[in-house]
């Protein structure tokens, strides 16, 4: 069988994707047709993980002796393990769903290690101009077989890269479909902290964590990165006399949107996403990253442009209270026919994903 390598797979905040994605597979049958290698340099225990879901997954050095060879040189020498590469024989590689090409996180080719595979795919993937200033990340989209982008804005870039294999999709998210939707009174909400966050900002988080806690509501937060998570994680002043508060780290941090609330607080795409998939109709949104508008690119192609999308500049405590005071609520059938468009796309990005293995 073919053998795609399988880049990026990691926990945290983007663990749900991958198993959306293999999910997809599975129903497919393109796991009884394919092997897929995941490339553990992101996540080893993360791999671990998805191949306990989906047994017929493997490692790259399961695969590949080359593979084995690199990481034994990175582990005893430490360098000079790039080339060894270049002995694979994979027919595919793959950069894996719901990664970011943005220039604060990729200066260089992704696949630069995979130097004889010649058949690539960029998978569900959103990628920013910050990311296309760098000549090789610009040249691994121009040449990818295969670009399923999850915006309209981002298949423009790939365009523009010079790309001309580019499929229109969506967020592969929604190609997860509960069958049961449970209500939850409270709260879901779901912080992060920007790269360059300033002790004012974190400030402004505490404000809000103690605000939301006195409420006497019951509220399930998503732990925040360092250093403002490490003090959730201690169970600190910030939450020590609150019991109804709850705290979901890592591979657990989108449990609290797994349930319909009576509203979320989002400074994350996928906590909305996830949220929009259970139910969740009231939602205030901020897109904290900079130098990208995904969130409302995303929202946007499904027909949820009345979910405001506030910046980094927006977020403050007293525009949290003033949603709270008169929040914003979607209508029931707005969100079904969003969720149906949405469902619909990646249905189109599978299709095209299932089109392009069999050229392998």
């Amino acid at each position: 069988m073919p053998i795609i390598a399988y880049l990026r797979a990691h926990g945290g905040n983007d663990f749900l994707l991958h198993f959306a994605f293999f999910e997809q597979c599975e129903k497919r049958g393109i796991l009884d047709k394919v092997d897929f290698a995941l490339d553990p340099s992101s996540s080893r225990n993360y791999c671990l993980k998805l191949k306990q879901r989906f047994p017929q997954l493997h490692l790259v050095e399961e695969l590949s002796f080359a593979r084995r060879a690199m990481q034994w040189t990175e582990k005893s020498v430490g360098r000079f393990y790039g080339p060894i590469g270049y002995l694979d024989r994979f027919d595919a590689v793959c950069e894996g769903c719901g990664g970011h090409v943005h220039g604060q996180f990729m200066h260089s080719n992704p696949f630069r290690h995979y130097q004889r595979t010649r058949k690539r795919a960029f998978l569900f993937q959103s990628i920013e101009s910050s990311a296309l200033v760098y000549s090789s990340v610009k040249e691994a989209v121009r040449d990818a077989d295969l670009i399923i982008a999850r915006s309209k804005s981002t298949a423009k870039r790939a365009e523009e890269a010079g790309n001309k294999n580019i499929v229109t999709a969506i967020d592969i998210v929604f190609g997860l479909n509960p069958s049961d939707i449970e209500y939850k009174p409270g709260y879901s909400v779901g912080l992060r902290l920007p790269k360059d966050y300033t002790e004012s900002y974190i400030n402004e988080l505490k404000r809000l964590i103690s605000f939301l806690n006195n409420q006497n509501i019951p509220i399930d937060y998503s732990q925040a990165e360092p250093p403002l998570g490490n003090e959730m994680n201690k169970d600190s002043q910030l939450f020590r006399d609150f019991p109804h508060t709850n705290i979901f780290p890592g591979d657990d941090m989108y449990i609290p949107f797994s349930k319909k609330r009576d509203l979320i607080i989002s400074q994350r795409l996928h906590t909305t996403l996830f949220s929009l998939i259970h139910g969740n109709t009231a939602i205030l949104q901020f897109q904290i990253q900079e130098d990208t508008s995904k969130v409302a690119e995303i929202l946007s192609d499904i027909g949820l442009s009345e979910i405001k999308v506030h910046k980094l500049t927006d977020f403050s405590l007293d525009e949290i209270q003033c949603f709270l005071d008169k929040p914003h609520v979607i209508h029931q059938d707005t969100l079904s026919s969003a969720l149906d468009t949405a469902r619909q796309k990646v249905k189109i990005g599978m299709d095209a994903f299932e089109d392009w293995v069999a050229t392998l």
